[in-house]
């Protein structure tokens, strides 16, 4: 079985993400239910802690390794296999590509990406013969003093996107609490800017305050890329909302007319 990894990066500290155990947080994992197929995933409950003595803001990222020499990577909307890293990068439109390093702009051998630049809340490999990949809420919410991840029917105040991520050196996809747009963000294809500082983009721990959520892990046998499809099905099924009542075209008109 597959252990989840996870490290962190502090705000106002370096940017390499360190091991949990050098920072103030512990993170506490439950086999809850799921086989790993990628119509029934696993779900894990998970809660990250902050045990200092003072409040922790960063970014926590869980990644989920996979053995494969030669992974095809499908974070949904945002990058497809390597995004063609492996044809010729001078060209002018720009758009994030994996490449093994060294790589060159606008190459790179991972990416961490906000989670609404997907179309899915999720993050999956094809390893050659299986489908690996994470799915967990988009975005948490403030309720009560307690933050908790949003889901189809929750209420609650925005507080903080959460973000997905892919690796091809290391073979993992991620998720994170908090989210990073790196090492570069594309605005669009002619546009870009450089990984930024940590910021409003951070997750904040009291001191003891504890975070939980579930995780989705799927790790399934695929005959072809195909596999990928059951598993963004499962994905549409568990965070999809029906459209919501809007106005008709008689209140439509006069609300523009009085804008």
């Amino acid at each position: 079985m597959t252990t989840i990894r996870f490290t962190a990066r502090e705000k106002g500290r370096e940017e390499d993400y360190r091991p949990l155990g050098e920072t103030a947080l512990t993170a506490a994992v439950k086999e809850l239910v799921g086989s790993g197929d990628t119509d029934d995933p696993r779900i894990l409950g998970i809660t990250v802690r902050n045990g200092g003595a003072r409040e922790w803001s960063g970014i926590v990222k869980l990644d989920l390794p996979f053995s494969s020499e030669d992974p095809r990577f499908y974070l949904p909307g945002f990058l497809y296999g390597t995004n063609r890293g492996e044809a010729p990068l001078a060209t002018n439109a720009k758009a994030p590509r994996l490449r093994k390093s060294p790589a060159e702009f606008p190459a790179s051998s991972w990416w961490l990406t906000r989670s609404d630049r997907l179309s899915h809340p999720a993050a999956l490999a094809f390893t050659g013969n299986r489908v690996v990949g994470v799915c967990a809420s988009p975005y948490f919410l403030g309720k009560d003093r307690r933050k908790l991840p949003w889901e189809p029917g929750k209420g609650g105040d925005f507080l903080q996107y959460a973000g997905f991520g892919c690796d091809l050196e290391r073979r993992t996809v991620s998720y994170t609490l908090g989210y990073e747009n790196a090492p570069w963000f594309f605005p669009h294809s002619r546009a870009r800017e450089p990984r930024a500082a940590l910021d409003r983009n951070v997750i904040a721990l009291a001191a003891g305050e504890a975070l939980s959520f579930s995780l989705a892990v799927f790790d399934a046998a695929a005959e072809d890329e195909r596999g990928v499809l059951d598993a963004l099905e499962w994905v549409y099924r568990r965070f999809h909302q029906s459209p919501r009542q809007g106005q008709t075209p008689r209140e439509t008109a006069r609300a523009i007319s009085r804008a």
